[in-house]
C-alpha cells in the first residue's frame, strides 16, 4: 500500500499499512529511525492528524529542527489535546441537495432564519470556497458573542462540507478549536438525513460540561429546523 499523504506541504506522511507517521526523517509511532525513537503513542498522533485539521503541524513545520527535543515537544503539545465529539442527526422531508445548497449559503441565510442564534455571518476572506474565513456574531439567545471559522472542505458530489471554528469566545476557556463535519444523506422517500459531527479539541484535560453539550445540540437542532422551515416556505429558492 502506498503511503497516504495527510500534510500537503511536505510536512508529514502517514503510512496506514505500517501505522506510522513520518515527519521529515523522523518516525512518530514508536519505531526507530536513523536518529532516535520518539516516545509518543502513535494512535494519539495519528488520530489527531486524521481529523482534517493539520493547522498545528503546518504552522509548526517552519521551525522543525533535527533535534529530538524540538520534535518531542511539538508532538507532546499536540497529543495533550483531548478530542470530544458531539453528534447531531435529524431526519427531514427536505431533499438533501436543497439542504446542502442552503447550508452552502449559510452566511446569507443564518441571521434571517434564526436571528436568536446568529446576528450575522460575514465573509472576511475568500470567495465562499475552501479556505474562506467567516466572522460570526452570535445572537442574544446564546451565552457567547463571537467566533471565526474557516471552511475546510466543500464536496458537492457527496453533499457534505466541513469548517473549523478557531477563534472567539464561543470556544470559551475549554476549547482550542472545533471542527464541524456536516453531511446530507438522501433518503429513499425523497427526504434526507442531516448529520452533523463536531470534533472539539479541548485544551489539556478540559472537557465540555453536560450543559454545554446540551446547548450545542439544541442550538444546531434549532437552526436546522429554521433552515428546513425556510426551504419549505420557499420551495423554489434552492
Amino acid at each position: 500500500m502506498h503511503p497516504t499523504r495527510v500534510a500537503q506541504r511536505g510536512v508529514g506522511v502517514v503510512n496506514q499499512q505500517s501505522k506510522s507517521l513520518n515527519i521529515g526523517r523522523f518516525n512518530i509511532g514508536g519505531r526507530k529511525t536513523n536518529s532516535y525513537q520518539v516516545q509518543t503513542p502513535f494512535r494519539a498522533a495519528y488520530k489527531y492528524v486524521s481529523q482534517e485539521d493539520k493547522h498545528f503541524i503546518h504552522t509548526k513545520s517552519s521551525i522543525f529542527l533535527n533535534t529530538k527535543e524540538k520534535l518531542s515537544n511539538i508532538l507532546l503539545e499536540a497529543t495533550r489535546m483531548t478530542l470530544f465529539n458531539i453528534d447531531v442527526e435529524i431526519q427531514s422531508t427536505v431533499p438533501a441537495p436543497k439542504l446542502f445548497k442552503a447550508y452552502h449559503d449559510f452566511d446569507k441565510l443564518a441571521h434571517k432564519v434564526d436571528p436568536e442564534t446568529y446576528k450575522s455571518v460575514e465573509i472576511i476572506k475568500g470567495d465562499g470556497g475552501p479556505g474562506t474565513v467567516r466572522n460570526i456574531t452570535f445572537g442574544d439567545g446564546l451565552p457567547f458573542t463571537s467566533g471565526k471559522s474557516k471552511i475546510d472542505t466543500i464536496d458537492e458530489e457527496n453533499l457534505s462540507l466541513s469548517y473549523t471554528i478557531f477563534e472567539g469566545d464561543v470556544l470559551t476557556d475549554v476549547l482550542d478549536s472545533a471542527t464541524h463535519h456536516v453531511k446530507f444523506i438522501p433518503s429513499a422517500d425523497g427526504g434526507s438525513t442531516y448529520k452533523h459531527t463536531i470534533v472539539n479539541k479541548c485544551k489539556g484535560d478540559n472537557k465540555l460540561t453536560d450543559d454545554q453539550v446540551k446547548l450545542t445540540k439544541e442550538s444546531f437542532t434549532k437552526t436546522f429546523k429554521a433552515v428546513e422551515a425556510h426551504i419549505n416556505a420557499n420551495p423554489n429558492a434552492y
